[in-house]
C-alpha cells in the first residue's frame, strides 16, 4: 500500500510540473559575495 501511494504521489508531481501548476525554488545563502546571483543554465 505504501509503494502504491508513493508512485501515485510521485506522478501527481510529475503531472503538476508538466502542466506548471508547480514550480521549483531555490534559495540561494552565501557570504562576502555582493550583488545578486547568477544562476548557470
Amino acid at each position: 500500500r505504501t509503494r502504491r501511494m508513493f508512485r501515485y504521489y510521485l506522478a501527481i508531481c510529475a503531472g503538476a510540473f508538466r502542466a506548471r501548476h508547480l514550480q521549483l525554488w531555490q534559495a540561494v545563502f552565501s557570504r562576502g559575495r555582493p550583488g545578486r546571483y547568477d544562476a548557470p543554465r
